[in-house]
């Protein structure tokens, strides 16, 4: 984009079109060619006026950021959540507690998009070759890259950090739909009690999405959204793969035929 009035006109475009919410890309990308995963992608200055842009018009923006400059930048600008939310820096992953402070003061929604098939990593495609190049930099592997950030997770949550379970479904091989059971076994394995894990995917979630007064839990009033495991969640996470029913508004959702 060329300015501010590009910045302006897109947004409009997406008002127009419907959207629920602008998602920007803070910092590089992992899989993205040409980007730079440790820096930003707009000067502080586009950035906001962005975030303006579509607050004026009643949007909520969702900031990609891998890098702690990134992440830095997209809480000053006032996004209103971060996908990622890595905190990679040159040498490795990095955030203080007075960014992850600032954060939670600033009442941002954190998905840090964790949990992945680690059957898949090993045929990982060329594309895939941008997270391995960032991993070499900073001296990290996926499994050492994934207890850093649940580290700095666990710091967040003294902080009263709100975050939310995404995976980033679809954006490589090792990030198929359908493992946000992973995602939480992830927590788990890091330290998270079970309560706060699910509620991360379920009222947290919903509160992220402004529909914490139509679902989320399970309460009289709200809609009754339910999914049935084989298994008690609280000994056993994995129960969450073990799907047995889904209910929508409280009707069964029927499997298409094969």
């Amino acid at each position: 984009m060329a300015g501010p009035d590009d910045i302006r006109a897109a947004i409009r475009e997406h008002e127009q079109r419907g959207v629920d919410v602008i998602k920007v890309m803070a910092s590089g990308g992992m899989t993205t060619v040409g980007t730079d995963p440790f820096g930003v992608q707009f000067d502080a200055a586009d950035l906001r006026t962005l975030v303006d842009a579509a607050h004026a018009v009643g949007l909520p923006v969702l900031a990609h950021a891998h890098s702690l400059t990134g992440i830095r930048h997209a809480l000053a600008a006032g996004v209103d959540g971060i996908e990622h939310f890595t905190g990679l820096t040159e040498t490795g992953i990095s955030v203080p507690d007075e960014v992850l402070e600032a954060v939670a003061e600033a009442g941002v929604f954190v998905d840090p998009t964790l949990g992945f098939d680690r059957d898949a990593l090993a045929s990982m495609p060329a594309p895939l070759q941008g997270i391995a190049a960032a991993m070499k930099r900073t001296g990290l592997d996926l499994e050492t890259a994934q207890a850093a950030r649940l580290e700095v997770l666990q710091r967040g949550q003294t902080h009263g950090l709100q975050m939310v379970t995404g995976v980033d479904a679809g954006a490589t091989p090792a990030k198929p739909h359908g493992i946000v059971g992973l995602a939480l076994a992830a927590l788990i394995e890091g330290g998270f009690s079970i309560v706060d894990a699910v509620a991360s995917a379920t009222a947290v979630a919903a509160r992220a999405c402004g529909l914490a007064q139509v679902t989320g839990r399970l309460e009289p009033g709200l809609a009754a959204d339910i999914l049935l495991v084989d298994g008690n969640l609280e000994r056993d996470i994995t129960a969450l793969q073990r799907p047995v029913a889904v209910l929508i508004r409280g009707n069964p959702l029927t499997p298409p035929p094969n």
